[in-house]
């Protein structure tokens, strides 16, 4: 009924009001975006940057940077908060709790503890098929802590809300796993661990942004 009651409630709102806030929205990524391909350590004029995108003449090496440097950032940084928006949606239209995230299901944490533990019992970088082994520990941390959560929906008598509680609960549960293995590991293990918790984009390229895409 409290679903039926927002969808009724979103449904009432003015078709102006929607397309208005989408309009902002769109207006707002591309100024980003674009604003992703000015800023940086190289700081270049808005026609500089507009020449390395669509005239074939003009420096080449400006045009490596914009077209192979940061271009690919700003569509792989698009994509993953796509993707990221994308799964809170999902995740709080099933359960239905504006609560849910990857966040408060204890996804995140599961993904960074098979990342620490690639990088710090595994301490290698080597992956398959091209997918890099801490990206690998990363997707089968978060996949276990999914079927973790999807074994305690089919305990009799749970609710949405008490789904919540036992991702809140995870989530505290991979990041104390987290932190013990960070105890035993080097000083570079940790700050790299910790960094990767940060979230970074230096190393995107076309072949990232089109993978998550």
């Amino acid at each position: 009924l409290e679903a039926r009651a927002r969808a009724a409630r979103y449904a009432a709102l003015p078709d102006d009001v929607l397309t208005g806030h989408t309009a902002d929205d769109q207006a707002e990524t591309v100024l980003l975006g674009l604003a992703g391909l000015k800023m940086g350590a190289l700081s270049r004029s808005w026609a500089d940057i507009w020449a390395a995108l669509f005239s074939a003449s003009g420096d080449e090496s400006l045009r490596y940077f914009v077209l192979h440097l940061r271009l690919p950032k700003v569509c792989a940084a698009l994509t993953v908060g796509a993707s990221l928006a994308l799964a809170g949606t999902m995740l709080q239209n099933v359960l239905n709790n504006p609560l849910a995230s990857p966040f408060t299901l204890g996804l995140s944490q599961g993904a960074a503890f098979g990342a620490s533990f690639a990088m710090i019992t595994l301490a290698s970088t080597a992956g398959f098929g091209g997918v890099s082994l801490v990206a690998l520990g990363a997707f089968a941390g978060s996949f276990f802590a999914a079927l973790l959560i999807l074994a305690f929906s089919l305990v009799r008598g749970m609710t949405p809300q008490g789904l919540i509680l036992t991702g809140v609960a995870l989530s505290t549960f991979f990041g104390a796993a987290t932190m013990a293995l960070q105890y035993f590991a080097s000083d570079s293990q940790v700050a790299a661990t910790v960094y990767w918790t940060f979230g970074d984009l230096s190393k995107g390229s076309w072949r990232e942004a089109i993978m998550v895409g």
